[in-house]
């Protein structure tokens, strides 16, 4: 049987200072080299040397600064694969639900179905929001495909105030 413990650590100042500094100092790196892989289309190991001799960095800390990067990086591609298929299946249902109805309004129209008027007005309420929930699913669908498309996905990595905020332990 295993078990999880959680504990806070007491440390001196100075020493919770320097703690927060490398932090600090690792998400700076990680945003740059995100900013130099985004911007040139490459993948991070073509970075390394020139990468660690700008920012004074082992190669190391660069190798875990790449792997959590593309880790991002995949992990957000999954999520736009899974989004992308969540879409479909709802732009599929939309679009049956729009057809029924439009066949409704269409036999409402040559007057083989007597509707009582409210009825009636609904379901044309109905049929119109329904349009509009499909045009914004398939502009959505179209970000999505964009964003796949793209060889890096663009990801975000939080607001500065937030990034502080994690760093308090």
């Amino acid at each position: 049987m295993q078990s999880t413990t959680q504990t806070r650590l007491y440390l001196p100042a100075r020493d919770a200072q320097t703690l927060d500094a490398m932090a600090a100092l690792y998400g700076t790196m990680k945003r740059k080299l995100y900013a130099r892989v985004a911007a040139q289309d490459v993948n991070a190991e073509s970075h390394k040397t020139a990468f660690c001799r700008e920012h004074g960095i082992s190669t190391r800390m660069f190798n875990a600064i790449a792997i959590d990067l593309q880790g991002l990086l995949d992990g957000t591609r999954e999520l736009l694969v899974s989004e992308r298929k969540d879409l479909l299946k709802t732009i599929r249902n939309q679009q049956r639900q729009l057809a029924t109805r439009r066949a409704h309004l269409d036999e409402i129209e040559t007057d083989w179905l007597c509707m009582h008027p409210q009825r009636e007005a609904k379901l044309r309420h109905t049929t119109h929001r329904n349009g509009l929930a499909l045009t914004r699913l398939r502009a959505k669908l179209t970000r999505v495909e964009r964003r796949l498309a793209a060889n890096v996905s663009g990801i975000c990595f939080g607001t500065r105030k937030l990034f502080a905020q994690q760093l308090m332990l």
